[in-house]
């Protein structure tokens, strides 16, 4: 959105890899603040490609889809570009979603908010099951290994969280 101005438009494309020529893609009206400190909207962090039973479904966050700074969570059928669901954010993230899934193949989706919000959201509904403020700023992405997600936060704060 940057080189677009105070708004314009986020974009998820998928391109085939044989012929260049764009598939599908996914476009959400996102903003930007513009002035002394610049904070750009649009989809900053890197999709999350899902697999098992959401092996159809694309994950991304769209940032500063309001002109108060919220986000948006969307998940996105991945042969035709059509929106599944949509989870908006109190506020946006940089941070790059990812999954856990469970002995029956379903994800878990973690997504955390540049204001310190913590979400899990069923990948499969878009129903968010938890939500907690953590009182720090995210702006890193997390790492999951098993069950545990371990997320860094400004401040030299690193926090590991255990999905049960």
């Amino acid at each position: 959105v940057d080189k677009q101005g105070a708004e314009g438009f986020g974009y998820l494309r998928k391109i085939n890899g044989l012929t260049g020529k764009e598939v599908w893609h996914f476009e959400k009206k996102c903003y930007s603040s513009i002035g002394e400190k610049v904070n750009n909207g649009g989809m900053l962090s890197t999709p999350l490609l899902g697999k098992e039973k959401a092996a159809d479904i694309i994950y991304t966050v769209f940032s500063r889809t309001d002109l108060h700074g919220a986000g948006m969570l969307v998940a996105i059928n991945k042969t035709n570009g059509s929106m599944l669901f949509e989870v908006p954010l109190s506020r946006y993230s940089w941070v790059s979603p990812i999954a856990v899934y469970d002995q029956n193949g379903a994800p878990t989706l973690y997504v955390p908010t540049v204001n310190g919000f913590v979400l899990l959201v069923d990948g499969l509904t878009g129903e968010v099951i938890f939500s907690q403020d953590m009182g720090c700023i995210f702006e890193s992405s997390p790492i999951a290994w098993n069950n545990r997600i371990i997320q860094p936060a400004r401040g030299n704060k690193i926090y590991s969280f255990v999905i049960e």
